[in-house]
Formats: C-alpha cells, sequence, structure tokens
C-alpha cells in the first residue's frame, strides 16, 4: 500500500513539474519606457513590457503613443512625451 502511494506520488509530481516547465505565457512584443524627472532632475525609468500577440491593437496605440512614432514609422504630432503624472505610487505595480 504505502509502495503504491509513493509510486502514485511520484507519478504525479513528475507529471506536474513537465507540465508547468512546457506551459508558456504570452509572449512580450514590445518594450517602452518612461523616463520620470521631478523638479529637473531624473528619478528613473519605468519599463513596460507589452503583450502584442495577446492585445494587438490596443499595443500597437500604446507603443504609438509612448514612442511618438506610428507603425509606418512616421512622426506623430501627439503622444506621452512631456506628459505629467498626477502622482506615482511606490510599488504599486
Amino acid at each position: 500500500m504505502f509502495g503504491r502511494l509513493s509510486l502514485a506520488f511520484i507519478v504525479v509530481s513528475l507529471a506536474a513539474f513537465f507540465c508547468a516547465a512546457e506551459a508558456k505565457g504570452p509572449r512580450v512584443t514590445n518594450k517602452v519606457f518612461f523616463d520620470i524627472e521631478h523638479g529637473g532632475k531624473p528619478m528613473g525609468r519605468i519599463v513596460m513590457e507589452l503583450y502584442g500577440g495577446t492585445v494587438p491593437k490596443t499595443v500597437e496605440n500604446f507603443r504609438a503613443l509612448a514612442t511618438g512614432i506610428d507603425k509606418d514609422g512616421n512622426e506623430l504630432d501627439y503622444g506621452y512625451q512631456g506628459s505629467k503624472f498626477h502622482r506615482v505610487i511606490k510599488s504599486f505595480m
């Protein structure tokens, strides 16, 4: 009885290990960043990874706003450059 229980536990553990190793999450297609300043002094950079395979239109729109360049390589007259944050909450995400 104990031998069968041990064997079953080992088999289930190995199956769980190999299934978890093969599982894949969404693929990052783009990375964009915001350089943060306060009072003219650099505070750091926020890097955002975008999952274009999951939500391609949303990613393309956000990437264009963050970089100021559309998907064809043309410079936009608008975007996030120079925008102000209302507030930054430490370790929020």
